[in-house]
Protein backbone atom coordinates (compact mmCIF):
# COMPACT_ATOMS: atom_id res chain seq x y z
CA UNK A 1 0.00 0.00 0.00
CA UNK A 2 1.31 3.36 -1.18
CA UNK A 3 2.93 5.78 2.00
CA UNK A 4 -0.21 7.97 1.64
CA UNK A 5 -2.67 4.78 2.91
CA UNK A 6 -4.03 5.06 -0.66
CA UNK A 7 -4.92 1.52 -2.07
CA UNK A 8 -4.71 2.51 -6.05
CA UNK A 9 -7.13 -0.75 -6.74
CA UNK A 10 -9.86 1.17 -4.59
CA UNK A 11 -9.71 4.52 -6.12
CA UNK A 12 -12.97 5.54 -7.71
CA UNK A 13 -13.72 5.16 -11.59
CA UNK A 14 -14.70 8.14 -13.57
CA UNK A 15 -16.67 8.10 -16.66
CA UNK A 16 -15.09 9.95 -19.84
CA UNK A 17 -17.71 11.57 -22.41
CA UNK A 18 -17.64 8.41 -24.75
CA UNK A 19 -19.19 6.52 -21.45
CA UNK A 20 -16.15 4.34 -20.42
CA UNK A 21 -15.46 4.21 -16.71
CA UNK A 22 -11.44 4.99 -16.12
CA UNK A 23 -9.32 4.99 -12.52
CA UNK A 24 -9.11 8.62 -11.71
CA UNK A 25 -5.28 7.69 -11.20
CA UNK A 26 -4.77 6.65 -14.83
CA UNK A 27 -7.31 9.96 -15.93
CA UNK A 28 -4.92 12.17 -13.83
CA UNK A 29 -1.42 11.05 -14.51
CA UNK A 30 -2.20 10.41 -17.90
CA UNK A 31 -3.63 14.32 -18.16
CA UNK A 32 -0.69 15.25 -16.32
CA UNK A 33 1.78 13.88 -19.10
CA UNK A 34 -0.45 15.22 -21.64
CA UNK A 35 -0.10 19.17 -20.52
CA UNK A 36 3.33 18.72 -19.81
CA UNK A 37 4.22 17.37 -23.38
CA UNK A 38 2.01 20.19 -24.56
CA UNK A 39 4.17 22.87 -22.33
CA UNK A 40 7.45 21.93 -23.88
CA UNK A 41 7.17 23.08 -27.26
CA UNK A 42 7.70 21.77 -30.76
CA UNK A 43 9.44 18.38 -29.50
CA UNK A 44 6.37 17.99 -26.89
CA UNK A 45 3.71 18.75 -28.96
CA UNK A 46 5.70 16.35 -31.64
CA UNK A 47 5.31 13.77 -29.25
CA UNK A 48 1.94 14.21 -28.50
CA UNK A 49 0.46 13.95 -32.06
CA UNK A 50 2.98 10.67 -32.48
CA UNK A 51 1.31 9.25 -29.13
CA UNK A 52 -2.06 10.29 -30.51
CA UNK A 53 -1.29 8.34 -33.97
CA UNK A 54 0.03 5.10 -31.86
CA UNK A 55 -2.91 5.19 -30.33
CA UNK A 56 -5.47 5.21 -33.39
CA UNK A 57 -3.16 2.56 -35.46
CA UNK A 58 -0.29 0.44 -32.88
CA UNK A 59 2.26 0.45 -36.01
CA UNK A 60 2.37 4.30 -36.38
CA UNK A 61 6.12 5.09 -36.04
CA UNK A 62 7.33 7.55 -33.76
CA UNK A 63 10.10 10.41 -34.34
CA UNK A 64 13.42 10.15 -32.87
CA UNK A 65 13.42 9.85 -28.99
CA UNK A 66 10.02 10.42 -28.72
CA UNK A 67 9.49 7.04 -27.12
CA UNK A 68 11.91 7.39 -24.52
CA UNK A 69 10.43 10.29 -23.48
CA UNK A 70 6.53 8.91 -23.23
CA UNK A 71 7.95 5.25 -22.02
CA UNK A 72 9.57 7.86 -19.22
CA UNK A 73 5.92 10.10 -18.70
CA UNK A 74 4.25 6.78 -18.40
CA UNK A 75 2.19 6.84 -21.39
CA UNK A 76 3.84 3.70 -23.06
CA UNK A 77 4.46 0.35 -21.77
CA UNK A 78 7.77 -1.41 -21.95
CA UNK A 79 6.98 -2.98 -25.22
CA UNK A 80 6.41 0.69 -26.84
CA UNK A 81 2.51 0.54 -26.95
CA UNK A 82 0.15 2.45 -24.22
CA UNK A 83 -2.09 1.00 -21.51
CA UNK A 84 -5.39 0.72 -22.85
CA UNK A 85 -7.06 3.34 -19.80
CA UNK A 86 -4.18 5.20 -21.28
CA UNK A 87 -5.23 4.86 -25.14
CA UNK A 88 -8.56 5.58 -24.08
CA UNK A 89 -7.65 8.86 -22.10
CA UNK A 90 -5.10 10.30 -24.78
CA UNK A 91 -7.70 9.54 -27.84
CA UNK A 92 -10.96 11.53 -26.17
CA UNK A 93 -7.92 14.41 -25.24
CA UNK A 94 -5.95 15.31 -27.71
CA UNK A 95 -7.45 16.86 -30.73
CA UNK A 96 -6.98 18.07 -34.04
CA UNK A 97 -5.82 17.03 -37.54
CA UNK A 98 -1.66 17.62 -38.34
CA UNK A 99 -2.07 20.52 -35.38
CA UNK A 100 -3.17 18.51 -31.80
CA UNK A 101 -4.08 20.43 -28.55
CA UNK A 102 -5.59 19.08 -25.39
CA UNK A 103 -9.03 18.75 -24.52
CA UNK A 104 -11.39 17.44 -21.71
CA UNK A 105 -11.48 13.52 -21.70
CA UNK A 106 -14.40 13.92 -18.93
CA UNK A 107 -17.46 16.25 -20.61
CA UNK A 108 -17.98 20.24 -19.95
CA UNK A 109 -16.73 21.16 -16.39
CA UNK A 110 -16.12 18.12 -14.92
CA UNK A 111 -12.10 17.90 -15.76
CA UNK A 112 -10.42 16.69 -12.27
CA UNK A 113 -8.90 19.07 -10.48
CA UNK A 114 -5.29 18.49 -10.37
CA UNK A 115 -3.95 20.51 -8.18
CA UNK A 116 -5.41 23.55 -6.33
CA UNK A 117 -3.56 25.70 -8.37
CA UNK A 118 -4.57 24.33 -11.37
CA UNK A 119 -8.10 24.05 -10.58
CA UNK A 120 -9.18 27.45 -9.15
CA UNK A 121 -7.19 28.56 -12.78
CA UNK A 122 -9.68 26.36 -14.45
CA UNK A 123 -12.26 26.60 -12.51
CA UNK A 124 -12.76 22.42 -13.01
CA UNK A 125 -14.23 20.23 -9.96
CA UNK A 126 -13.72 16.46 -9.87
CA UNK A 127 -17.23 14.21 -10.57
CA UNK A 128 -17.12 10.76 -9.92
CA UNK A 129 -18.55 8.50 -12.10
CA UNK A 130 -21.70 6.93 -10.33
Amino acid sequence: MPANGKNFSAMKDIKLRNGSDENEIIVRTTMMALWQLESEGMSGMLALYGLRELCRDGSAKLYKDTRKKLQDLGLLQQDGQPDDSVRNVVLLAVQGEGVAWISNPLGQSTMPALSSAVGAACNITFVPAA
